[in-house]
């Protein structure tokens, strides 16, 4: 998948842009700004055209849930600034969700009233970020507080591996810029203590700028494990009247500075990391959520003058000045990530100061904005002692001066005359800026003086909070005095362009979608929505789905899914569905719409894996209206470029239809082919053959194959197998492959697996052969041989062959015999070396010429009295019966109160593990396994896993009869894919009864082999009685590979074993033996495996009890406090705990070896062990789910748990050596005697670690499960 910082990089490459960014200076001819800029597709610098004095603004941090009437009101508006609420996940893997304000609320708004995108009452939609301060719970989930190193690892801003310099960061107090950027002795003040340089350029990991800052001889790090972006300036307070202020911080107290009033911390902006952070949500605001730009506030933390004092609630905020190129750099590159987009700041109006140093970087930040926006400019609402307009205040008649020749005109906050001068001069700049003004609680007689000043004599747009200091609420008097006015709004028509992927937009008009065409189609709409067409389309970087139906569409609840592998009917989570869903669309409403992957190894359950962050995901923007529903998500998410040319299937679970029937592919061809898989190996004479399933890509030129990592075709293989020739029978080989595209590009190797070419040996002797006899012959049937190399068998009569050739099949008709005489018969299997198998055990069959008895389909049993019952009971249903012609098969049912709903449900494979299992006949040992069920007269076939029927046929009146006394049927032979010889097994229940049925509830379904007579033709009954479930299973895991032993069954039909690893069986014959080594598998990922027992007769029992292991590569392991030499072990943990960042355990016949990794390690340790793998007795310690302890190492010595009641009594068993027991500040390394803990190989324990009795600092994490190990 991409990241989020691929898709932002190829958004940002317009090489004129990267002049810009480059060389501030640079000028593009193309760049100028555009009466009819186009938001997001016209790059616009300086003002946003269609805005000017008489815009209505609205500025509205609202609640977590917008109500319509509140949007409705914020559609009047021309220009509305919302605070979303986005929180992020993961950085690197493009993990976010919004949580307020949702895209689709967003998106409404920018439509207007009129709710059509491009026409003159659109709204521009902005949204907020703080880029100078950082309150973490407003933005992160998981944490709070100030966020640390191992956070920011967790989140992805971080390299795993970083290990440069940690905050909060100190820098010189106080400070200013000269106009050479230099620093100046602001107001006579002491001179900077900030004099050491400790890591600043040393953030390794992390690329800076040389030029980052010129203040790097002045840095200093704390390195408490905070974020290198916090800013440290807040220490010892020194008195000093030369300052705005009074005084001025020195040297720092190591804590994060914060703001008093909202808690966040304080921000250098200028940090590589803040600014991937920032560019990040940047990106998913303007380009997931659809905002149409971003407001930047608290760009004003480097303000440079004074140094705010102890008792000021905004905290230390004047005393960062050092950062404030760093945070021009950051709007630069806020503006990079989409110049086509509007960019708006708060204050930071000295910037543009003549008379301050930070002027120099006027421009810079002139051209990287296009609206400014600054608060309690006219109207103070903190002004204590008379009016709270300046001009009305003589206290503060330096803040309104309009004389020009005034000594005191030139004040920096001379808002009245020469801010406006300094400001309107940048402002009207090419490139320069709109103005709107904000203050707060302007009493409502005095909006008209305010409004005045504000529109008619500055010439700014204003927004007039008049009953708060905060945006909580919505406030339209500013609105409402512009309209009594009678000023107009300008249009703001063709602000919103339409034309962007490919003229689609959703909008609830559908226009655009007329000359598509859909991906599924069913005029009728036969599912539960009546949905009649789906729609899918890509263009650009969205992906687009339009979706019908015959009625107005209620989507709410509904759920889409997507399948990337398509499995189809094989089922998912022991679900019947058509698909095997990887990542879901959620409507939870109209207005919050969300997609989610697939969390692997769980059921129904979508999110981001590594969260508990549930009912969230990426966004969805989609619009419902009538009979239709549109919808559009970054096609990134779900669809990166390795799934290019991939055919995708989608199933809509309330509407309950979908699969192979509604699909699309991804358009384009994967850079590099995805990893062959399903990679099998054949032993030979002296060669194996190797197949594995096709590569899907639509661009794919062959495949290459490897043995022992070297290449052996010299063409690209073609096809999906291949034949490695000239081996030597007996030594083992290993294969991989790769695929190779049309480009020469090459996929990485497949898994690997082993073979072992031998000279062919003969098949075993066949089994499960069965005789039915017939009028002057016998029909014989058998199991198939599983060899490879089979080529087909021998029927023996009386020990002599009687075929011709070989038979290919496993059935076989011997003709001419004399009725009345007995026969006896085997038969053998043949490979292709013209190897033959000894005889199958013989079966005797007399054939009979008798006249058969004629069944008619009439409602009555007279013509069965000569057919054996194949069971028999007391309920309503007292016998089952079943005969057969060559073509048909006859089924009768006797019983009383019969004429009800009936099922009667056939296993015609005779194989219980296949096929729906009924309630009552699931029970192992007793499944049902039907592949068909007549439910009434209607013959059903099933279709996948679960209840999963399709029509096969409706039997006539002349083919079904039912009355209170008799269900009698006859069903065409090829309906139900059987023929003479074959054995089925019959189940009958009435009226859905857990008693009224044959056989009862857990019973075997009695068995049934066809005949080969006329009508009414006999049959066998064959042995269905599988053996028992294998017992005493266990596995002992090697180098790539699991050696599996077992107790033998006693059967005396028994024939041998099957092996399964998982789902799939590994052996091609039954195993004779009692053991089984499974090869080619890979170090360090478990496996599970069952095995089954099989009689002579083909009876195969339920699987055992399952058994894991886990192959490792044969290392050894050096107790030397390095780490080296357990690259191959994984880690037993997931994720990290504090510290810590991994447990291994590793084994051989002597020692249990234990690894920590982490830092701060050379300290207490304790590993606490649970040697008997039983919670439920032991020691358990605090802060972990109950543990059931035994064994505790603390340090060197080894304890053993002597108390009660969780009492801490302990005994000292032994003392590790210095060969036994290592650490050191970033591993501790352990072995201990197998003997001294009571264990061998094969034992499962469970381990927990501990660092100097941390709460945070262990593994596994607080409240956690002990971490499981089995010993190899």
């Amino acid at each position: 998948m991409l990241t989020a910082f691929h898709r932002l990089a190829r958004r940002m490459l317009t090489a004129s842009l990267v002049l810009l960014l480059l060389f501030p200076t640079f000028r593009a001819p193309g760049l100028a700004p555009s009466a009819h800029a186009a938001i997001g597709k016209d790059p616009l610098y300086g003002k946003v055209p269609g805005l000017s004095e008489y815009s209505r603004v609205m500025i509205w941090y609202g609640t977590n849930t917008a109500t319509q009437t509140q949007l409705d009101t914020l559609k009047t508006y021309d220009l509305v600034i919302l605070e979303p609420t986005i929180r992020i996940i993961n950085v690197a893997k493009n993990q976010f969700y919004f949580e307020t304000f949702t895209p689709n609320q967003v998106n409404e708004v920018k439509r207007g009233v009129d709710g059509i995108l491009g026409t003159a009452d659109d709204v521009i939609v902005l949204a907020y970020m703080s880029v100078g301060e950082l309150a973490t719970s407003s933005v992160f989930t998981g944490f709070t507080g100030d966020m640390t190193i191992q956070n920011g690892k967790d989140v992805g801003l971080l390299p795993a591996d970083y290990s440069g310099p940690s905050g909060p960061l100190h820098g010189p107090n106080p400070w200013n810029y000269n106009s050479s950027g230099n620093y100046i002795n602001v107001e006579g003040g002491a001179t900077p203590d900030g004099t050491s340089n400790s890591g600043y350029n040393g953030y390794t990991g992390i690329s800076i700028a040389n030029d980052y800052s010129s203040t790097g001889n002045l840095l200093s790090w704390t390195n408490n494990g905070l974020m290198p972006w916090y800013l440290d300036q807040q220490g010892t307070w020194i008195s000093d009247t030369r300052y705005m202020y009074g005084g001025y911080w020195k040297s720092g107290d190591g804590v994060a500075d914060k703001n008093k009033t909202y808690g966040g911390g304080y921000i250098n902006g200028g940090d590589p990391t803040w600014k991937k952070l920032i560019t990040f949500m940047t990106d998913k605001l303007e380009h997931d959520a659809g905002y149409d730009g971003v407001f930047l506030d608290t760009v004003d933390t480097p303000d440079p003058v004074g140094g705010a004092g102890p008792t000021t609630s905004w905290g230390p905020r004047g005393n960062f000045g050092f950062t404030a190129k760093g945070m021009v750099e950051l709007v630069e590159a806020v503006k990079a990530v989409d110049p086509t987009k509007i960019v708006a700041a708060n204050r930071g109006y000295w910037y543009f100061n003549p008379d301050e140093g930070t002027s120099q970087f006027a421009e810079r930040y002139r051209h990287a904005i296009n609206i400014f926006l600054t608060e309690s400019w006219y109207y103070n609402p903190y002004i204590t002692s008379g009016s709270k307009f300046y001009d009305e205040n003589s206290a503060f008649a330096d803040n309104w001066n309009t004389n020009p020749a005034s000594p005191t005109y030139r004040s920096r906050d001379n808002f009245g005359g020469f801010w406006k001068d300094y400001m309107n001069a940048q402002a009207n700049q090419s490139d320069g800026f709109n103005i709107i003004i904000c203050d707060f609680t302007i009493p409502s007689a005095s909006t008209n003086k305010w409004m005045n000043e504000i529109v008619n004599n500055s010439h700014y747009m204003g927004y007039d909070v008049s009953g708060a200091t905060n945006f909580t609420n919505m406030y339209q008097d500013a609105k409402n005095w512009l309209d009594a006015s009678g000023h107009p709004s300008s249009s703001l028509a063709g602000t919103h362009p339409t034309d962007l992927q490919g003229g689609f937009n959703i909008d609830g008009q559908f226009s655009d979608w007329a000359n598509e065409t859909p991906i599924y189609s069913d005029p009728a709409g036969s599912n539960a929505k009546g949905i009649t067409k789906v729609y899918a389309k890509f263009a650009g970087d969205k992906f687009l789905m339009k979706i019908d139906a015959l009625s107005a569409l209620n989507m709410q609840g509904e759920m889409l899914y997507f399948d990337y592998d398509k499995k189809g009917a094989a089922g998912w989570q022991g679900v019947a569905w058509p698909i095997t869903p990887d990542s879901r669309i959620y409507f939870e409403n109209m207005n919050k719409v969300y997609l989610a992957p697939h969390v692997s190894g769980q059921a129904d359950v979508f999110k981001f894996p590594t969260t508990t962050v549930g009912n969230n995901g990426w966004p969805v923007i989609a619009k419902q209206s009538g009979n239709s529903v549109e919808l559009m998500f970054d096609a990134d998410y779900i669809f990166p470029d390795s799934l290019a040319g991939q055919e995708i299937w989608m199933w809509l679970r309330t509407a309950n239809f979908g699969g192979s029937s509604v699909k699309f592919t991804v358009p384009g061809s994967p850079a590099v082919p995805s990893t062959p898989t399903g990679l099998s190996a054949s032993p030979g004479n002296g060669q194996a053959t190797l197949s594995w399933s096709p590569n899907s890509e639509s661009n794919l030129a062959g495949y290459n194959v490897y043995r022992g990592g070297t290449k052996v075709n010299g063409t690209l293989v073609t096809s999906p197998s291949y034949t490695a020739t000239g081996l030597t029978n007996g030594t083992s080989y290993s294969f991989q492959v790769a695929a190779v595209n049309a480009n020469g590009i090459q996929s990485a190797l497949s898994s690997a697996v082993s073979v072992i070419p031998a000279a062919p040996v003969a098949p075993a002797a066949p089994a499960g052969l069965t005789a039915a006899a017939g009028n002057g012959q016998a029909v014989l049937n058998w199991i198939a041989n599983g060899e490879a190399n089979l080529s087909g068998y021998n029927v023996y009569r009386n020990g002599m062959k009687i075929n011709g050739s070989l038979v290919t099949g496993t059935a076989y008709t011997s003709t001419g015999l004399n009725n009345g005489t007995a026969y006896s018969f085997q038969v053998s299997a043949v490979n292709n070396a013209g190897q033959e198998s000894p005889l199958s055990a013989a079966v005797s069959v007399t054939p009979s010429g008798a006249t058969p008895t004629t069944i008619t389909i009439d409602g009555s049993a007279s013509d069965w009295n000569g057919v054996a019952a194949l069971a028999t009971g007391t309920s309503d249903v007292q016998a089952l019966k079943a005969a057969n012609t060559a073509s048909q098969l006859y089924l009768l049912v006797q019983g009383n109160n019969l004429n009800v709903k009936g099922q009667l449900f056939l296993d015609t494979d005779n194989n219980r593990l296949t096929g729906y299992n009924a309630a009552g006949w699931n029970t192992s040992g007793a499944e049902s396994g039907a592949e068909y069920m007549i439910e009434n007269n209607i013959v059903y076939r099933n279709t996948g896993a679960g209840w999963s029927w399709t029509s096969a046929r409706t039997l006539s009146t002349a083919e079904f009869q039912r009355n209170n006394n008799v269900v009698e049927l006859s069903i065409p032979l090829s309906t139900l894919n059987l023929a003479n010889g074959n054995t089925i097994r019959a189940g009958y229940i009435s009226n859905d009864s857990a008693l009224n049925r044959l056989p009862g509830s857990s019973g075997v379904l009695p068995g049934y082999t066809l005949g080969s007579g006329g009508t009414g033709g006999g049959g066998t009954t064959p042995d269905t009685a599988p053996p028992a479930v294998p017992a005493g299973l266990t596995a002992s895991a090697g180098s790539g590979q699991v050696t599996l032993s077992w107790s033998a069954n006693t059967e005396s039909d028994l024939q041998g074993y099957n092996i399964y690893r998982g789902t799939t069986k590994l052996n091609t014959a039954p195993v004779t033996g009692t053991t089984y080594t499974a090869a080619g598998l890979t170090n360090g990922t478990s496996y599970s495996f069952q095995i089954s027992a099989v009689d002579t007769s083909g009876n195969e029992s339920a699987k055992s009890t399952a058994v894991s292991a886990t192959p490792q590569a044969a290392t050894t392991i050096t107790i030397d406090g390095s780490a080296s030499d357990w690259g191959a072990v994984p880690a037993l943990n997931g994720s990290a705990g504090g510290t810590i960042t991994a447990m291994k355990a590793k084994n051989d016949g002597t020692n249990l070896y234990l690894l920590i990794q982490g830092s701060g390690l050379n300290t207490k340790s304790q590993f606490y062990l649970n040697t008997d793998n039983n919670a439920s007795s032991g020691y358990n310690p605090a802060n972990w789910a109950t543990s059931g302890v035994d064994t505790l190492l603390e340090n060197q010595n080894l304890f053993a748990y002597s108390g009660t009641n969780n009492g801490w009594t302990w005994s000292l068993a032994s003392t590790l050596s210095a060969a036994q027991y290592v650490r050191n500040d970033t591993v501790i390394e352990v072995a201990v005697p197998l003997s001294s803990l009571g264990l061998t190989p094969g034992s499962a324990i469970r381990l927990g670690f501990v660092s100097n009795d941390s709460t945070a600092n262990r593994l596994p994490g607080a409240n956690g499960t002990l971490l499981s190990y089995t010993l190899s």
